[in-house]
């Protein structure tokens, strides 16, 4: 699966505020040594994990942008060019 590059620098952003707010939680005196200190170091490490594979392996597809129109033959034109075209088509 490919995404947009905008797509996949936003899921990255994310997640690594997921990452920063995991890592504070696990800052708290009073989550030491209980169940959920456990939880969020598995958390933590899942997301550090996710965040790795988003930015290394997640593919990119660059969306094809409108293509210039093709230039018509003889522009652009001179100077000398469009003055003539002007005198010679408006009187």
């Amino acid at each position: 699966m490919s995404v947009h590059p905008s797509t996949r620098r936003q899921l990255y952003d994310h997640l690594g505020q997921a990452e920063f707010s995991l890592k504070v939680a696990k800052n708290f005196e009073c989550l030491a040594g209980t169940p959920a200190s456990a939880a969020v170091e598995v958390a933590l490490a899942e997301v550090t994990r996710a965040r790795e594979w988003v930015r290394t392996r997640l593919a990119v597809s660059h969306a094809a942008g409108p293509s210039p129109k093709p230039m018509r033959e003889g522009l652009p034109l001179t100077r000398r060019e469009r003055l003539s075209f002007r005198h010679l088509n408006f009187p």
